[in-house]
């Protein structure tokens, strides 16, 4: 049993799988009887970071459907047969 303070990095982790969630998981488990400590602007905080997480996944996911629905690879990796493509062009240009 202790006391522990914690700051919007750990509250988080509490709700994402992330390095460190299941120390704070396990801390928060009422059975441990620990006095857990946040300060107010942690809340505002925590749900900053929950609404900016959650708007990056579903960034994330429209971008890869988007992708998926062209039946084109995303733009990190085309970028090489791009840049072939040009090459191939250019040397037919010369010939």
């Amino acid at each position: 049993m202790g006391s522990y303070f914690l700051d919007t990095s750990a509250i988080v982790k509490r709700y994402f799988p992330e390095q460190g969630h299941t120390w704070v998981v396990t801390l928060c488990d009422p059975e441990q009887a620990h006095s857990l400590y946040i300060s107010q602007a942690a809340l505002v905080e925590v749900v900053a970071t929950v609404c900016r997480k959650a708007r990056e996944q579903v960034c994330r996911r429209l971008h890869e459907r988007q992708h998926d629905r062209a039946g084109e690879q995303p733009r990190e990796q085309r970028g090489g047969a791009q840049r072939r493509q040009r090459q191939t062009v250019q040397e037919a240009a010369l010939d």
